[in-house]
Formats: structure tokens, C-alpha cells, sequence
């Protein structure tokens, strides 16, 4: 420290004396604050490393942005859960893909399919909604549009007349319809769009036979290799 005794010295040299001690003082204090700036932009890139949370880059978890197809697929997880016919139809995604859901329609009152409950898959690609999802009868269903072996649907509105607009509530709505209105003008069941006149309408002497093979077929209990493929969770 700066010796200040000041009883022996001319007042000249005590001038100078004091003026010494404040320049040094001045000198210290501008060089600490000149540390201090340097080291600022070092300190900076060191938190902004660490982040928020103290931990370096490598050991955060990014965020990752959810694509839309997802993000619509949620959606509509959330808008199903809150219907309020859940007795009648539901679909949820599979265990490990959600591209691949698994749903169920009853058939419609006062058809030939009432009491009769039908497990579906739902196939989606990347480009959903854009793109129709492919979908599958699990349960055999005889039916004039319904394939027996595969399993799959021939309808409009899963092809040429998809719109963005549809989702997988309505197509479970239409294809429930579609149970009690078929169209055996494009049938993938030859056997069963014989049974129906050329206006559609069932044959009256036909309706026997046309019931025992609906629930013959749905005895059978699902297709083994749609239902492994759209396992449930």
C-alpha cells in the first residue's frame, strides 16, 4: 500500500505525492475493467453453450418439429376420444407406428349386419391428408365391396372422389353406410354382388342364404396376418 506520512515532505512534493497515488489507483481500476471486457465474449460463448439448463449441447434434448401428417393424425386421436357413439365406432393408433391405426364399426341398425361389430386397419403415408389411407376389413365381411382375402374396400371416397377434407371418423361413418348400401356395380365379391338386382336391391328369395354367409364368414373371427399388422396397443 501506498506509504502517506505526508508530516516531512515540502507541500509541493505532497501534491505530487497525492496526484501518484491517485494515478495508480486510476490504473488498477482501468485495468480491471479492461479484464473484465475481454473476457466478456469468452464467458458468453461458454453460457450460451451450456444453455439454460447448465448442460453442454451434446447433452440436451433438441426439439424435434412435428411433422404435419402427425400433427393432423393427433388431432384426430383428440376429436375421436370426445365422440359420443363410441359404442358404435373408434380407431386408435398401433403400438409402435402411427401411421397404422386400428378401428371398429357395428353394423347399422335394421340391416343385415346389425349386431354385428367389424375391426378395420388404417393404412397412412407421410402425405396424409392428401393422400387416402388404405384400409382393411380385419373381420371378414361378405359383402359386394369388400374383398374376401385381403380384406380391402372398393369405394369412391377412398380413391378418385378423397378429399382433405375427410378424416378417419368420416370415412368410419361412410363405410358404416356403405354396410347397408352397396354398390354392386364395383365389386370386389362377385359371389355376393350376384344376390343384388341391377338397382342394388337384394332379392327377396336370396336374403337367407346372403345373412348365412354374413355370419358364417364373420365366425371365422379376423384375418391373421391384417390383424398381426394392425395390432392394437
Amino acid at each position: 500500500m501506498l506509504n502517506l506520512n505526508l508530516g516531512t515532505y515540502h507541500p509541493v512534493k505532497i501534491f505530487y505525492k497525492l496526484e501518484s497515488f491517485f494515478i495508480m489507483k486510476n490504473f488498477f481500476i482501468v485495468l480491471l475493467l479492461f479484464s473484465f471486457f475481454a473476457m466478456e465474449p469468452l464467458l458468453f460463448a461458454a453460457g450460451s453453450d451450456l444453455g439454460m439448463s447448465g448442460q453442454p449441447p451434446e447433452k440436451r434434448q433438441r426439439k424435434t418439429k412435428c411433422p404435419p401428417f402427425e400433427k393432423r393424425l393427433r388431432k384426430e386421436l383428440l376429436t375421436l376420444s370426445a365422440v359420443q357413439d363410441t359404442h358404435l365406432l373408434g380407431a386408435f393408433p398401433c403400438k409402435t407406428n402411427i401411421l397404422l391405426w386400428r378401428a371398429y364399426i357395428h353394423g347399422p341398425e335394421d340391416s343385415l349386419y346389425t349386431g354385428l361389430r367389424f375391426d378395420l386397419g388404417f393404412e397412412f403415408t407421410d402425405s396424409y391428408p392428401l393422400e387416402a389411407p388404405k384400409v382393411f376389413f380385419i373381420t371378414p365381411c361378405y359383402h359386394p365391396n369388400v374383398d374376401l382375402q385381403s380384406g380391402e374396400i372398393c369405394v369412391d371416397f377412398l380413391k378418385e372422389a378423397w378429399s382433405p377434407l375427410m378424416n378417419i371418423e368420416s370415412i368410419l361413418r361412410s363405410l358404416t353406410s356403405l354396410l347397408n348400401e352397396p354398390n354392386p356395380a364395383s365389386a370386389l365379391n362377385g359371389d355376393a354382388a350376384r344376390y343384388f338386382l341391377e338397382n342394388g336391391q337384394l332379392k327377396s328369395e336370396k336374403l337367407i342364404s346372403y345373412v348365412a354367409k354374413i355370419f358364417k364368414l364373420h365366425k371365422q373371427g379376423s384375418n391373421p396376418e391384417l390383424d398381426k399388422k394392425f395390432a392394437g396397443s
